[in-house]
């Protein structure tokens, strides 16, 4: 009965560690997101009137916390990339600020930037689609609906953009119709792009419309004709299980 207690302590400061490693990758991740819309300043958290030894020290402060030593080594590759890249920026910062002549350099050129510089809506639409798809990976539907719909404002063009709305619309009752569209949307902008055919025949099939499901999954297979969801919805394949959880499943970003 002595054992007990301490298999709970242990078990609690096991559970403690992990809850701390998941908010310091959450903080390096949020850092990593807004990097782009910080100049090198705000990234340090200084004024831009700092003194070399203010900016020497605002650098250690973050390379103490940031640096990628300090991360698990069996993180994803995604996060080990997201944090090189912090740690690349934080160091670029520190390298331009504290040496005068690349400083006075930079500060001519944020103050160009700050006159006509019209916002980067490539990277702006790109932020609201990665933090859309982290929602939708955690099913939480209705938030990520919210930021792929700006998403797709602000870059209409981009087909996995409208293909992941399309794809999180299906999960919204109220937003099934007008995923027909969206999946529309993606087969105008790529008529290549197999998942949009293969979403918008699941979605007909689950809408009570065979006929009109048949047609998309024949037009998955006349490009690519091994595809095993449409195959085995065309009864092409009776023992693949696959369907529309695979489909959704298997979304992955590019």
């Amino acid at each position: 009965t002595a054992e007990k207690p301490v298999e709970k302590k242990e078990d609690s400061a096991d559970e403690g560690a992990k809850a701390e490693t998941g908010k310091h990758v959450n903080e390096v991740l949020e850092f990593n997101q807004n990097l782009r819309n910080m100049n090198y300043y705000q990234i340090l958290d200084v004024a831009r009137d700092a003194s070399a030894a203010e900016i020497k020290k605002a650098y250690f402060v973050l390379a103490r916390k940031f640096h990628p030593d300090l991360f698990a080594r069996d993180l994803s590759d995604d996060i080990k990339i997201a944090i090189d890249e912090v740690f690349d920026y934080i160091t670029k910062c520190y390298d331009t600020l504290s040496d005068e002549d690349k400083r006075h350099e930079y500060n001519k050129k944020i103050d160009t930037q700050k006159k006509g510089a019209k916002p980067d809506t490539d990277k702006i639409a790109e932020v609201k689609f990665r933090k859309g798809k982290t929602l939708y990976d955690q099913t939480r539907w209705e938030e990520a609906l919210v930021l792929l719909e700006e998403a797709v404002r602000t870059k209409g063009d981009k087909g996995k953009y409208h293909l992941l709305l399309a794809m999180t619309q299906t999960k919204v009752p109220a937003y099934r119709r007008q995923a027909v569209k969206t999946f529309q949307k993606v087969i105008q902008l790529e008529p290549w792009n197999t998942d949009a055919y293969l979403g918008l025949g699941l979605l007909y099939k689950e809408e009570g419309m065979p006929t009109l499901a048949a047609s998309q999954f024949k037009k998955v297979l006349s490009y690519d004709r091994d595809n095993k969801i449409a195959r085995k919805e065309l009864n092409l394949d009776k023992s693949d299980k696959k369907g529309l959880k695979d489909l959704l499943g298997k979304f992955k970003l590019k």
